[in-house]
């Protein structure tokens, strides 16, 4: 009777040993889960950051191409029109190497996620505002 008791008694050792394990390689896979949502977030932002520095270096470009050609920089109709010429050159090449998605939503914050960093500067001052949108 003694051994049948040391028997159960382990068994449920092992349960609650094999419960521990399952339940942390849940959370780390929640966690895992959840850095890989965060970062394609991120990403995403990055990326339309970047087409607008792209479409901002374009303006400069065109602008740039207008006056070393003798054109007049004070006349916008001239410079939009060639803004246009080279945003839509510029667009069929683009659309036509890579298709564009959508950036997905930001994903929630997991329970056990730490939270984001605060966004102060190393002399402890607030940051900066944001430039303005273009």
């Amino acid at each position: 009777m003694t051994s049948l008791n040391t028997l159960v008694k382990e068994n449920w050792e092992d349960r609650e040993f094999i419960e521990v394990i399952s339940n942390g390689l849940t959370q780390l896979s929640t966690f895992l889960t959840d850095i890989e949502k965060n970062t394609q977030y991120k990403l995403a932002a990055l990326n339309e950051k970047l087409s607008l520095i792209e479409k901002n270096l374009s303006l400069l470009e065109c602008r740039t191409n207008s006056v070393l050609n003798g054109g007049d920089i004070t006349n916008p109709i001239n410079n939009q029109s060639l803004l246009s010429q080279e945003t839509n050159n510029r667009q069929t090449n683009t659309i036509s190497e890579v298709s564009s998605v959508p950036p997905p939503p930001p994903p929630p914050m997991a329970t056990n996620a730490p939270p984001p960093p605060p966004n102060v500067s190393s002399s402890g001052a607030p940051p900066p505002p944001p430039p303005p949108p273009m």
